[in-house]
C-alpha cells in the first residue's frame, strides 16, 4: 500500500496513460474498415480480416435469495420501467416482480419487452425501443428455435433466437428453496469449454468469416455479496465463479467496460479475487474494471434513484470517444457520496484499484508519504488543496501530527484489506471529540477488524477506535466504539450505533460520550462491559502491534465483546 506524491502521481500519471492508450485502440479500431494486426482490446481476433465495432450494453440482475423485493429485485423492477437495453436476471426475481408488484409494470413487461427464457434459472429481457434504436426488426428477434448463429442474432451480439419467447405469465417458475446462496447456474448458461459457446453471448469466433459490426460490451452486474469470513460471495456468485466471469470477458468476447455492484466487493475479496494462482501479483484485464465498492462493507443505494437507462447511454457512446467513468457511476448509485459506496476502478494492464475521484473530495495518505515526511505535522486541507469528504490511510503508522479543519470530512476509512491496526500520532482539529470519532466509525457493518489507536486528539489520549465484526453471537454484531482518557486521566467510552446514516430511535439517548464506570454496558451486547480492564487490554494490545510490526497479527484480547462459544444475541 504505497500511494502518495510520488506513487500518487505513478498512478496518475499510468492512468493517463492507460487511457490514452485504450483511447489510441478505440480511435483506431472505429475506422469503417482495417486489419486487425494483434490485439484489439487486448483480444485477437482473426488477422487480415476487416472489422467494425458495435457499442452495446447489457445489465444483469442475479439472485435467488430475496424472500421479497429487495435491493435486486427493486432495481430491476425499476429498471424496467426505464427500457434502458437489454437485461439478464435470475428467474427468482423474475416471480418476486409478478408476485409482488403493481399491475401497471407487468403491462410495461407484456407491451414494450420482448421476453425470453434462456433456461430454467435465467430470463432474456429486451425493450422494443431498443432494438429499433440499433436497426433490428422486432419480429426477428422474437424468432425461436435456431440451431445455429442466426444473423439478427450476431448484430445484437446475444444468441435470442436460441430462445423460446414468453410473457411474464407463461415463464415457468420453479420451487424457491430459502437459504440458496449462490447463482451457480449463471456460469452454466455463460460458458461451456467443452463446446465452446455460451447460452447467451454470440463469441468473438462466431464473427470469424462475417462482416458483422463485432459487438463491444459494457456490460454491468449486480447481486448480493457476504464477505469472505462468511462464504466469499459477490454479485450473487461464488468467488470462483466471479474469476470465471472476468475470463470470458477477457477472452470469448470484447469487452469495454465491466462493472459489478455488490456488498463486500472489496477489501479482502478484490485480494482473493484478483491475486493470481502461486503468485503476489495481481491479475489484470485488458479493460477497465469498476467496483461500487471501497471496503469490507455492503453498499447502499436507493433504486428508485437509479438510472440505469443514463448509464447504457453513457458507455455506449462511440468508440473513439473516452466514457466519463465518474458520471456513468453516479447514474448507477446516487448515493456515491457514501463513503462506503465509492467507486474504484482498475485499468487496463493495472494491478490495482484507484478511487473514482470525480468531484476531487477523496485524499489519502500512502506509506511512502508516511514513510518519508519525518515528524511534520501534516494540514490535510492545506496540503491537499481540498476540503475533503473522505480520507483513505494506505499507511499503518502515521508518525506525524495530523491537522485536520475539514468541514466537510464525513470518513477516515483504512484501505489495508483484512484485519488491521493504525497508529496515528496526533490529531489536532477544530471539530469536536465526538465528531472526530465518528470519522474513523462511519461506515457500518464492516467485516474486518478495523482499529485506530491515536496518541492524542486536541485535549485527550490514548485513543482507541474499534470497529470489531463480532461472528460469535447470532445475528451477527457489528460494534464500532471508542475508549480514550482525558486530561485527568478519567476513560471515556463513545459507541456508534448508526443503522443507515441513522441513528434509531431506540438508540437516541445511549449514544452520548460516557464515563466508564461500573454501569458501562454495551448497547448492542448488555452482558459486555466497558470497564478499565478491556482498555488496558487494547491498550497493550495496540502497543504490542505497532511495535512490532513484523510480529504474527494476535487476536483481540481474550474476553472482548463476549467473543468465545457462539451464543444467541443477549438482547
Amino acid at each position: 500500500m504505497k500511494y502518495l506524491i510520488i506513487v500518487a502521481l505513478v498512478i496518475q500519471s499510468q492512468s493517463i496513460i492507460a487511457m490514452q492508450a485504450l483511447k489510441k485502440k478505440q480511435s483506431h479500431i472505429a475506422q469503417q474498415s482495417h486489419q486487425i494486426e494483434d490485439k484489439s482490446f487486448g483480444h485477437n481476433i482473426s488477422i487480415g480480416e476487416p472489422y467494425t465495432y458495435a457499442p452495446r450494453a447489457l445489465l444483469i440482475y442475479l439472485d435467488d435469495t430475496e424472500e421479497e423485493l429487495d435491493s435486486i429485485g427493486l432495481s430491476l423492477l425499476f429498471a424496467i420501467g426505464k427500457n434502458p437495453g437489454p437485461i439478464v436476471a435470475s428467474m427468482h426475481s423474475m416471480k418476486m416482480i409478478k408476485e409482488q408488484s403493481a399491475g401497471d409494470i407487468k403491462e410495461t413487461l407484456n407491451a414494450s419487452w420482448i421476453i425470453k427464457q434462456i433456461n430454467d434459472d435465467l430470463v432474456f429481457l429486451i425493450p422494443l425501443n431498443y432494438l429499433q434504436n440499433i436497426g433490428l426488426n422486432p419480429a426477428d428477434v422474437k424468432k425461436s428455435g435456431a440451431t445455429t448463429i442466426t444473423e439478427t442474432e450476431r448484430a445484437l451480439g446475444l444468441k435470442v433466437n436460441h430462445m423460446e419467447e414468453k410473457t411474464l405469465d407463461t415463464l415457468k417458475f420453479f420451487p424457491f428453496f430459502l437459504g440458496a446462496k449462490q447463482s451457480d447456474y449463471f456460469l452454466a448458461a455463460l460458458y461451456t469449454a467443452k463446446t465452446n459457446t455460451s447460452c447467451i453471448f454470440c463469441l468473438r469466433s462466431d464473427y470469424t468469416g462475417h462482416k458483422n459490426a463485432l459487438p463491444l460490451w459494457s456490460i454491468c452486474m449486480g447481486g448480493h455479496g457476504e464477505s469472505a469470513r462468511y462464504s466469499e460471495k459477490i454479485v450473487g456468485i461464488s468467488i470462483a465463479d466471479f474469476k470465471a466471469v472476468l475470463d470470458f470477458l477477457e477472452n470469448k468476447i470484447n469487452t469495454r467496460l465491466f462493472v459489478y455492484v455488490s456488498c463486500y466487493a472489496a477489501d479482502v475479496n478484490n485480494e482473493t479475487i484478483y491475486k493470481a494462482a502461486k503468485s503476489p501479483i495481481q491479475e489484470t484485464y485488458s479493460f477497465p474494471i469498476i467496483t461500487q465498492a471501497l471496503t469490507d462493507a455492503p453498499v447502499s443505494s436507493r433504486a428508485a434513484l437509479e438510472k440505469p437507462e443514463k448509464f447504457v447511454q453513457a458507455t455506449t457512446i462511440p468508440v473513439s470517444d473516452a466514457i466519463d467513468y465518474g458520471k456513468a457511476m453516479q447514474y448507477l448509485n446516487p448515493e456515491a457520496r457514501r463513503a462506503e459506496n465509492t467507486a474504484q476502478i482498475k485499468f487496463p494492464g493495472t494491478e490495482w484499484f484507484s478511487v473514482i475521484n470525480a468531484d476531487k473530495t477523496v485524499v489519502q495518505i500512502g506509506s511512502i508519504l508516511a514513510e518519508n515526511r519525518g515528524t511534520r505535522p501534516l494540514d490535510i486541507a492545506t496540503f491537499f488543496k481540498t476540503d475533503p469528504r473522505i480520507l483513505l490511510l494506505y499507511a499503518q503508522d502515521i508518525p506525524f501530527e495530523l491537522i485536520i479543519n475539514a468541514p466537510n470530512l464525513k470518513s477516515i476509512v483504512s484501505m489495508i484489506p483484512g484485519d488491521v491496526t493504525h497508529t496515528i500520532a496526533k490529531i489536532t482539529s477544530s471539530s469536536d471529540t465526538a465528531t472526530i470519532l465518528d470519522w474513523f466509525m462511519s461506515i457500518e457493518m464492516l467485516n474486518s477488524e478495523k482499529i485506530f489507536y491515536i496518541k492524542s486528539i486536541n485535549n485527550i489520549k490514548d485513543v482507541i477506535i474499534c470497529n470489531i465484526p463480532n461472528f460469535e453471537y447470532l445475528p451477527f454484531i457489528y460494534e464500532r466504539f471508542a475508549f480514550f482518557k482525558d486530561d485527568n486521566g478519567v476513560l471515556f467510552v463513545k459507541e456508534c450505533l448508526t443503522e443507515n446514516g441513522r441513528v434509531p430511535q431506540k438508540y437516541s439517548q445511549q449514544v452520548n460520550i460516557k464515563k466508564v464506570d461500573a454501569t458501562s454496558y454495551s448497547t448492542l451486547l448488555p452482558n459486555i462491559a466497558y470497564s478499565e480492564k478491556m482498555y488496558a487490554d487494547l491498550l497493550n494490545y495496540v502497543r504490542d502491534l505497532s511495535s512490532n510490526r513484523s510480529a504474527d497479527r494476535k487476536t483481540l484480547p481474550p474476553g472482548l465483546s463476549g467473543r468465545g462459544k457462539k451464543q444467541q444475541h443477549p438482547a
